[in-house]
């Protein structure tokens, strides 16, 4: 059995090389659409897979179990002289390939002898074509999945690109741990606000909606409540009534004072009038990173209160572009930490990850839901690591 497939741009074309090739003798076994490779550069084509039989071919070993293609443009063997009928191009059927040839149906013997080696070959065929697909298919290296992943949690195709490059000479199971330690590597956490000393000033800056005054109550709350220490607000946001009167309700909640200075000259006295407390938390207004009239005045009332650390809160459903935007912005505060807020709104912090890397400031907490005080934890680099992706890329 001689078995040739043949491809052409149309079926004519196709039965043409059957014809050609195998002569009016040979059997149809199958048609079909071939895809074009690149769809937008030309049309599909068409595939027709033909058959002759070893006494129709002339005998011998020479056809037996011959398997070959014929692309449209080649031909050999003796040229016909009958031209094929035209096709049904509805569903790439052929209803007559050579209708002024009709092949007499095989008999009841010859069909039974026929069979087995017609599923041979057609078995080796698409074991054939199974290989060829498996090494036509290209293999995307490790280094590529993690770079794509990386951007997908939002980092930059130039950051992911660099903490990509750590899996390079590294074993595909082992890749995605090297590049994770290489976040949590690069990420720095400062650890819990130190009230052991003396007493802790620590103002919370940010832009408006990042979560302030929220976050200063849940830091109030576990201070009070959890490690029982002497802890007092003190709120230098009026220009926003609602924001001061949520701090009070929170203040008399936890039963902690509350100072609300008017003025600079306010300050100094609201600061020292709770010397004696283990923390004091400074709540400040929020402001666009570009407006800089009100960063100046909010460094003016920082001045004043003198805080031992600056915690610029970063939201982690910002963009990066913003994100970056926020920490050059608030740099004239010099914040001496970073803390990441808003993150059970974000499938991923890796936008929030990669500022954090640039800004090379410890992050001190992080900040998730609106339940106070639960709902926020000691900052950790390894957990923001498997925060980006979890799992390893396939």
């Amino acid at each position: 059995m001689r078995i040739e497939r043949y491809r052409a741009d149309s079926m004519q074309d196709a039965l043409r090389q059957v014809r050609d090739e195998l002569g009016a003798d040979a059997v149809i076994l199958n048609t079909r659409t071939v895809p074009s490779k690149v769809r937008w550069l030309g049309r599909d084509g068409v595939e027709v897979v033909a058959a002759l039989s070893e006494k129709d071919a002339g005998g011998g070993e020479q056809g037996k179990g011959r398997v070959g293609e014929r692309e449209s443009g080649r031909k050999s063997g003796p040229a016909a002289t009958r031209r094929p009928e035209a096709y049904s191009g509805g569903n790439g059927e052929v209803a007559r390939p050579f209708p002024h040839s009709p092949i007499p149906p095989l008999d009841a013997s010859a069909a039974g002898s026929l069979l087995p080696s017609l599923a041979t070959d057609i078995r080796e065929i698409r074991e054939g074509l199974a290989n060829l697909t498996t090494l036509l298919t290209p293999r995307v290296s490790a280094s590529d999945a993690i770079t794509a992943r990386l951007v997908d949690a939002g980092m930059s195709l130039e950051m992911a690109r660099e903490l990509a490059a750590r899996a390079k000479g590294v074993k595909r199971a082992q890749a995605w741990g090297a590049v994770r330690a290489a976040i949590a590597g690069r990420v720095a956490v400062s650890g819990p606000i130190d009230v052991s000393a003396g007493r802790a000033v620590v103002a919370l800056v940010g832009p408006t909606g990042c979560g302030k005054t929220t976050t200063i109550a849940k830091l109030a709350a576990h201070y009070a409540i959890r490690e029982k220490k002497a802890v007092a607000l003190v709120s230098l946001d009026t220009y926003r009534v609602g924001a001061l009167e949520q701090l009070r309700i929170f203040a008399q909640m936890l039963d902690v004072p509350l100072e609300a200075p008017l003025s600079l000259e306010e300050i100094p006295a609201a600061m020292e009038r709770h010397e004696d407390k283990d923390l004091v938390l400074v709540d400040t207004v929020g402001h666009g990173p570009n407006d800089e009239t009100r960063l100046r005045e909010l460094a003016a009332l920082l001045e004043k209160a003198q805080p031992d650390q600056v915690h610029l809160l970063l939201a982690a459903p910002t963009s990066r572009q913003a994100l970056a935007a926020t920490t050059d912005g608030f740099s004239c505060l010099n914040p001496t930490h970073l803390l990441l807020t808003k993150l059970d709104e974000m499938p991923s912090p890796g936008a929030a990850v990669e500022t954090v890397m640039r800004a090379q400031k410890p992050v001190s907490y992080l900040s998730y839901g609106q339940e106070v005080p639960d709902d926020i934890t000691l900052a950790s680099a390894e957990r923001l690591a498997c925060g980006i992706c979890a799992e390893e890329p396939k």
